[in-house]
């Protein structure tokens, strides 16, 4: 009489199948979603600005500022450039996509007074 348990022990090649299949299929979700994917330039106002914590182990900090945009949303962005933004200041945002189809916005520089 044969062990009524071996069948469990070994996987086979149905499950070794499937446990490939969810991989590729994940591979490529991240391919797609980060393939090419560039930033786009949008010119905003800032509203507020302050400090987050960055580094949880250093005591890092960064900047972040909530800005208008031109088309009317008030989103949290990062300042990604050296110079520190104030309320009233006008900037440059970068707007990149996330792996989940979210957004995230970074401050890539100030606007200069003649820019549109």
């Amino acid at each position: 009489m044969g062990d009524k348990f071996a069948s469990l022990e070994r996987p086979s090649a149905n499950t070794l199948l499937r446990v490939f299949g969810l991989i590729a299929a994940f591979v490529l979700f991240l391919a797609y979603t980060w393939s090419g994917a560039t930033p786009v330039r949008i010119s905003g106002v800032v509203q507020s600005a302050g400090t987050s914590s960055a580094g949880k182990l250093r005591g890092g900090t960064q900047q972040t500022a909530l800005v208008l945009l031109n088309d009317g949303k008030l989103v949290p962005a990062y300042v990604a450039s050296t110079s520190l933004v104030s309320p009233g200041d006008k900037v440059n945002v970068l707007k990149e996509h996330t792996l989940l189809g979210t957004f995230t916005y970074q401050i890539a520089s100030k606007r200069r007074g003649d820019e549109p």
